[in-house]
């Protein structure tokens, strides 16, 4: 994910609506900053990897989604990354449940 540890993550949106999901994301996540746009998407960068649960209960995103970052190699190699991705994101999500 580069060296900063800065990760990337996506919101998808009514067109039309991205103002208001600006402001909803950064409200729940202050430290996300907006990177890119086009209407009805909309990518934020944000270090901490973990705030991405304030998204859940979000009144304005479709749905959302992150970016494992950049990966070379053989298919073998590939598929173990991102099952590897996949599984470090599903011991987060069940570690660090949403408040109620």
């Amino acid at each position: 994910m580069g060296d900063s540890g800065s990760r990337f993550f996506y919101v998808v949106c009514q067109s039309g609506a991205n103002e208001l999901v600006k402001r909803e994301v950064l409200a729940n996540i202050p430290q996300a900053r907006l990177a890119f746009s086009r209407p009805g998407f909309l990518t934020f960068k944000n270090a901490d990897s973990l705030q991405h649960l304030a998204l859940e209960h979000s009144t304005f995103i479709r749905t959302y989604g992150f970016s494992i970052g950049g990966k070379q190699g053989d298919q073998n190699e590939l598929l173990q990354f991102v099952n590897e991705t996949a599984a470090d994101c599903a011991d987060s999500d069940e570690t660090n449940p949403p408040a109620s």
